[in-house]
């Protein structure tokens, strides 16, 4: 009975982490992970050893580093102010909530867009291209947490199969 009850929290968690993935306000690698460390800790780590959950905490941690980098470098090599930074942010959110998903990448851009022009002062075509450039890293740091938390099933499956 207890077997059946930790598969099914396993498969809940690694499921609600790879769809959390798509979305950035949920921590989709992380809840993989502790998927795979319910499963290992029920085991006793018999088939997922202590080295492999080593090696996956660091791949979590890595994604939860780039994902959050990624729109920060963006702006920055566009020349950005950390107006644009805060900007996207409180766009990203506000688009989200008050639109869903198309709204949070609109909001990125107006928000980084809307700060470097009013707060930072830069002329239309540097507060475009910081906008896009912020709007490009969210992306960029989004397929990279979506390629790890995927990254992390796949070592899992492979490790139970092995």
């Amino acid at each position: 009975m207890p077997e059946i009850i930790i598969i099914i929290l396993v498969t809940i968690f690694i499921a609600l982490g790879l769809i959390g993935s798509f979305f950035p306000v949920v921590p989709g690698t992380p809840l993989v992970y502790v998927g795979i460390l319910i499963f290992a800790i029920f085991e006793n780590f018999q088939r997922v050893s202590p080295t492999i959950l080593i090696i996956l905490g660091l791949i979590t941690l890595f994604s939860l580093f780039i994902d959050n980098l990624a729109s920060i470098v963006g702006a920055k090599k566009a020349r950005g102010s950390n107006y644009s930074i805060v900007g996207s942010v409180v766009g990203g959110f506000v688009g989200l909530v008050m639109f869903n998903f198309v709204g949070m990448l609109l909001g990125i851009f107006l928000g980084a867009f809307f700060s470097e022009l009013v707060f930072a002062k830069n002329n239309a075509k540097a507060s475009v291209n910081i906008g896009f450039m912020s709007l490009l890293g969210f992306l960029a740091g989004s397929l990279a947490k979506i390629l790890l938390s995927f990254a992390l099933v796949i070592v899992f499956l492979a490790t139970l199969f092995n």
